[in-house]
């Protein structure tokens, strides 16, 4: 019965291993749902980083501490010997989780990495650092490093020294990996910079220790394995003298790399002023950065920018601000950026683990009185809103063109489909919304065809529909009809797909592309999957929206309740010779207005085939006037 207590505490005690070691890969590599290095909503930085170097401090301390063995000889009085490894590695790995769970991100780029060969170098180089700290704890009895052998009766004991393969390079190869995957990376955040400086002269003080502790136990043979493996961290350099490579030779190694990759990264963009805004609803503030275009003149619009899961406003402006600014700021228009509810929106996923979903926010309120004090900053009462959102900020811009479409003249999404009708949390009002799509066919988070959406299998999301059934869909409530002939795309790269109509629907395709906005110079994690290389979908996604907001702002009051233009009246008995007389005559405009006829026929809707002929009054103005005679 004890042996098995004791079998029991170590496999618990080794599986909080695996679990603490498998999420510090993960947040080095800003990779999962769980915190990482670089994710969460950032707060004031002085904070951050008195707070982050107490967890270290508190790391180190309990690490460092219970491995020594005036400890051990005092811990071994209250917990049983057979115990007392395994019980290191559980307060180990919770001390572990603790820094990791409670990590403040610290924002600013030490350096980005653009060039594609260096990043593929990097992260190679970082996977390679894991496994040869994973290798190295093999070669030493892997079980009895976690305390396995010791509970099961089976711990070796003292022996003799033993030399493993790894161990004949460099005295310490599970150090050295580890510090490899604390420097190789393509984007080295200011949080990423101290994580990684601190460890490393942690790993650095903890070798003194471990040294001195060698030779206190093995004695003359530990003196003569370490004159024969001179490099602690790195191999010794050839030679008669058999000296050790430097300890500046990884980093300049490293350093030679990064600039090299640099060569082909674009020019950081100064970006402009931004304020805050901050509004009180439901006893919550919520908060905002307002950039104002330049120049004196008044706004041409507000383009809302809804940042994706565990991000803010501040960080999406960071990564996407140099492509989006300059291009919002040629079309005269302002940018909100808004921040989510602890790093999340309230879009229309009945699924999410997050509680902005749990507390069932009303965030397009906090969106609407977000822009009602950006108007009022800006001066301009009267301009229109425009919305962008990526992943999570992309389903909730499709909710505020769902339930809120006086909000939204036209709505942008990227990287986001359609909630399937088990996962619908929306109550849609009437009303049509313009809506602009883009989504990667080798999107890893949010699958093209359908399916569940999870975070690389955390944080289930529910089912959605394939992004061609979401924009068809959409389109349908648009009372938009499918385009026949293909429409040329920004890119060679990009498939497209339209929905004519007054509220029209467009569907990117970018092929290869992954979960990632395709924006010029813009940074972005690089576990959302690839982003081709130079392709820019921001420019065609804001003409879309200030071309067809404007569109359908005059043709649809309301945000979508049709009307027939003045002179052109339409009525139920002559939708089926419109239809056909769109047809012949406006073949070249490569429109397919009839399924727009009978659907408008089936709903009672003639107002809206009436909008169509009057979208199309400039291509054949005298046809439409014989119509209407």
């Amino acid at each position: 019965m004890k042996k098995s207590l004791f079998a029991a505490w170590a496999a618990l005690a080794y599986l909080a291993f695996v679990v603490a070691q498998g999420w510090m890969f993960l947040f080095l590599a800003d990779l999962g749902p769980l915190p990482t290095v670089d994710s969460g909503v950032p707060i004031a930085w002085h904070r951050a980083l008195l707070l982050d170097l107490g967890l270290l401090l508190l790391f180190g301390l309990q690490h460092s501490g219970m491995a020594r063995p005036g400890f051990k000889r005092r811990w071994t009085r209250l917990v049983p010997p057979a115990l007392e490894r395994a019980t290191y590695v559980a307060a180990a790995s919770l001390a572990l989780a603790a820094l990791l769970a409670f990590w403040e991100p610290i924002p600013g780029t030490v350096w980005s990495i653009a060039t594609p060969w260096a990043r593929v170098a990097l992260h190679a180089l970082f996977t390679g650092g894991a496994a040869l700290a994973l290798a190295a704890s093999f070669q030493i009895d892997h079980a009895e490093l976690m305390g396995l052998s010791q509970a099961l009766g089976r711990a070796r004991g003292e022996g003799p020294l033993a030399i493993p393969f790894l161990y004949r390079f460099v005295r310490h190869p599970l150090q050295t990996g580890m510090l490899i995957t604390l420097w190789a990376t393509p984007e080295m955040s200011a949080g990423h910079l101290v994580f990684a400086l601190a460890l490393t002269l942690y790993i650095r003080i903890g070798l003194h220790f471990e040294e001195r502790d060698l030779h206190a136990r093995f004695g003359e043979d530990y003196r003569r394995y370490a004159a024969r493996v001179r490099g602690r961290l790195l191999p010794a350099l050839p030679g008669r003298a058999g000296r050790a490579l430097p300890g500046g030779a990884l980093a300049a190694a490293l350093g030679a790399l990064l600039l090299l990759g640099s060569g082909g990264a674009p020019e950081p963009q100064a970006l402009s002023p931004s304020s805050a805004l901050a509004v009180e609803l439901d006893g919550r503030e919520r908060t905002a950065l307002l950039v104002a275009p330049p120049g004196a003149g008044p706004a041409a619009g507000v383009l809302v920018a809804l940042h994706p899961s565990q991000s803010s406003g501040a960080d999406f402006r960071e990564r996407l601000g140099p492509a989006l600014e300059p291009a919002a700021a040629a079309r005269g228009l302002a940018v909100l950026y808004p921040d989510g509810y602890d790093g999340h929106w309230n879009d229309c996923r009945a699924r999410g683990p997050y509680e902005a979903n749990q507390l069932d926010l009303d965030d397009p309120a906090a969106i609407a009185a977000l822009l009602g004090e950006a108007r009022r900053r800006l001066g301009t009462p009267g301009a229109p809103a425009y919305a962008l959102g990526h992943s999570n900020g992309g389903y909730f811009a499709l909710r505020l063109a769902l339930e809120r479409p006086e909000l939204v003249a036209a709505v942008a999404t990227f990287g986001v489909t359609l909630q399937a009708p088990g996962n619908d949390d929306c109550s849609p009002v009437a009303g049509a919304v313009p809506l602009f799509q883009v989504h990667g066919t080798a999107d890893p988070i949010d699958p093209v065809g359908g399916g569940r959406v999870t975070l690389f299998g955390f944080g289930d999301r529910g089912e959605v529909l394939s992004a061609f059934d979401a924009a068809q869909r959409l389109a349908e409530r648009n009372r938009a009809w499918r385009a026949r002939a293909r429409y040329p795309a920004p890119d060679p790269r990009v498939e497209r797909h339209v929905w004519r109509g007054p509220a029209p629907v467009e569907l990117l395709l970018v092929r290869g592309g992954g979960h990632a906005l395709p924006a010029p110079g813009s940074r972005q994690p690089w576990i959302l999957g690839p982003a081709p290389r130079g392709l820019d979908l921001v420019a065609p996604a804001l003409d879309f929206l200030t071309r067809s907001g404007r569109a359908s702002s005059a043709q649809t009051p309301g945000r979508g309740e049709a009307r027939v233009p003045e002179g052109i009246p339409v009525g139920r008995a002559d939708a089926v010779r419109i239809a056909h007389h769109l047809e012949r005559r406006v073949d070249d405009r490569q429109q397919e207005p009839r399924p727009l006829a009978r659907t408008a026929l089936e709903a009672g809707r003639d107002g809206v085939l009436g909008a169509v002929v009057g979208e199309h009054r400039a291509v054949d103005q005298t046809g439409v006037a014989g119509i209407d005679a």
